[in-house]
C-alpha cells in the first residue's frame, strides 16, 4: 500500500505545475481544491498558513460516501474481488489522508476533520475573519445538535456536528 500512496503523491507533484499555471491565469480571489494541492507544494510556493485549510474525511465518512457513488460502483463492477478492491482503495486513500494531514500540521497549516454528521453548509470552511465572530458552542448530550467551529484558527481543528 505504501507504494500506492507514494504514487498518489508523485502524481500530485506532477500535476501541481499545471494547477499553478491555471491559477496564475485567474484574477481575483480563488478557491482551489483537490488532492494534488499538497501542503508541501503550497508551502514551497509561499502560501501562508492563513491562506489554506485541508478538509480531511474520517475513514468512516470516506467509506460510506465512496460506496454511495455510482461512478465508484461502476469502476469496481466486474472485478473478481470488488469488495477487496474497494477495501484496498479505501486503505490507500485513508493512508493518503493521514499523510497529508500530518504534512499540513507539520508545516503549520490547518486541518479540519470532516465526519459527515453535519449539513454541508455547516461544515464549509470559514475565513479567519468570520471564525473570530463565531465561537464554538459547548458539547451537549448525544442526540442534540453540537457545532464545533473554532473561535480562532489554530493548527488543528475539527468540525463535527451530532444529531443529524
Amino acid at each position: 500500500m505504501q507504494i500506492q500512496v507514494a504514487d498518489v503523491f508523485r502524481l500530485a507533484r506532477e500535476q501541481f505545475p499545471l494547477i499553478l499555471d491555471d491559477l496564475g491565469s485567474m484574477s481575483g480571489p480563488v478557491v482551489a481544491e483537490g488532492s494534488a494541492l499538497l501542503p508541501e507544494l503550497l508551502a514551497s510556493n509561499a502560501v501562508g498558513a492563513d491562506r489554506a485549510v485541508w478538509m480531511v474525511p474520517t475513514p468512516e465518512f470516506q467509506r460510506y460516501h465512496y460506496a454511495q457513488r455510482q461512478w465508484a460502483r461502476r469502476l469496481l463492477a466486474g472485478l473478481p474481488d470488488a469488495l477487496g478492491a474497494f477495501e484496498a482503495w479505501m486503505q490507500r486513500d485513508i493512508q493518503f489522508a493521514a499523510d497529508v494531514s500530518a504534512q499540513a500540521r507539520e508545516l503549520g497549516y490547518r486541518v479540519w476533520t470532516i465526519d459527515g454528521s453535519c449539513a454541508a453548509d455547516e461544515s464549509r470552511p470559514r475565513s479567519p475573519r468570520n471564525c473570530a465572530n463565531d465561537p464554538p458552542q459547548p458539547a451537549t448530550a448525544q442526540g442534540s445538535r453540537r457545532k464545533a467551529i473554532p473561535d480562532r484558527l489554530a493548527n488543528d481543528e475539527s468540525i463535527a456536528c451530532n444529531g443529524r
